[in-house]
């Protein structure tokens, strides 16, 4: 059990990922466990009853991630083994699908020779970025480092080792990366009727869009669509150590690690069916989202 222990606190841990790459891993330990052999079928139950204690605790506010809790709650006890592993292979194709269909719709909103202002590191900023680069457009990106784990710096990797012009800035200078883009394009791991949420900074990155005229989009996937109401009230928060603060009793952190961006500022939110344009600041969002 050691091996799945190490796994479930290296997820549970993971400060950096957005939902889809959490999601990834996730189903990557139930991947392992489900063909792992030697792990018997008590054993099996209770790494995935981790696993859901480790979503629910750790990402409550991130939707996919309780909506995948959830998945693995209703899961019949009876041949767990097997249904599990089913599950798990069902939800890796519908992702693909769904992440396949919005990176083409996406790719459509990247002019030629135009410039895209994001932030942080999201797969499936990356996945928009390189389908409309496989579609021989050339575009130039900048990024906001996104501290303080500074993921903007991998995604600016990623986007210059696809061969994809980038610049990279810090939070500060959000506002100047705006005003030099045609278009922004962020990511979000939870989307509700009045606002969505994504990683801290974005905020800032859509007020400097509407205050510049400069169109905002945000993707994801209907996955991460849930009612306001069902989302964790508990949140991760940025700590001291973190932003490399020397410890004092008079010094505390209080920003969160994700913040809630209201949908009034957002030109559409793109997902894998559609163009999801929010009508004075809501969209409508169903009350059951579980498969």
């Amino acid at each position: 059990m050691g091996k799945y222990d190490l796994l479930l606190a290296k997820l549970g841990d993971d400060r950096t990922n957005g939902a889809e790459l959490l999601v990834v891993s996730a189903l990557e330990i139930i991947r392992s466990a489900t063909e792992d052999e030697t792990l018997s079928d008590e054993e099996l139950a209770q790494i995935l009853r981790s696993l859901v204690g480790t979503m629910r605790n750790r990402f409550g506010e991130l939707s996919p991630l309780a909506k995948l809790a959830a998945r693995i709650e209703s899961l019949p006890t009876d041949n767990l083994r097997k249904s599990a592993a089913e599950m798990r292979r069902s939800l890796q194709r519908k992702i693909a699908h769904e992440s396949a269909s919005l990176a083409k719709l996406g790719s459509n909103l990247i002019a030629q020779n135009s410039t895209i202002a994001t932030i942080s590191q999201s797969k499936t900023i990356l996945d928009v970025v390189l389908m409309a680069k496989g579609l021989s457009r050339d575009f130039h990106v900048i990024v906001a480092i996104s501290e303080p784990a500074g993921e903007g710096k991998n995604a600016a990797k990623s986007f210059a080792e696809s061969g994809i012009p980038v610049t990279l800035v810090p939070d500060a200078a959000i506002g100047y990366a705006v005003e030099k883009a045609d278009i922004v394009i962020v990511g979000a791991d939870a989307v509700t009727e009045k606002f969505f949420l994504n990683k801290i900074g974005t905020l800032p990155m859509a007020l400097a869009a509407n205050h510049f005229r400069v169109p905002f989009y945000v993707c994801a996937r209907l996955e991460k669509f849930t009612p306001a109401r069902l989302l964790s009230k508990s949140r991760r928060i940025i700590t001291p150590a973190e932003l490399n603060i020397q410890r004092s009793e008079l010094i505390t952190s209080n920003a969160p690690l994700f913040e809630r961006v209201p949908n009034s500022l957002v030109t559409g939110i793109v997902t894998e069916s559609g163009i999801v344009a929010p009508e004075n600041g809501r969209i409508d969002i169903a009350e059951e989202e579980d498969d």
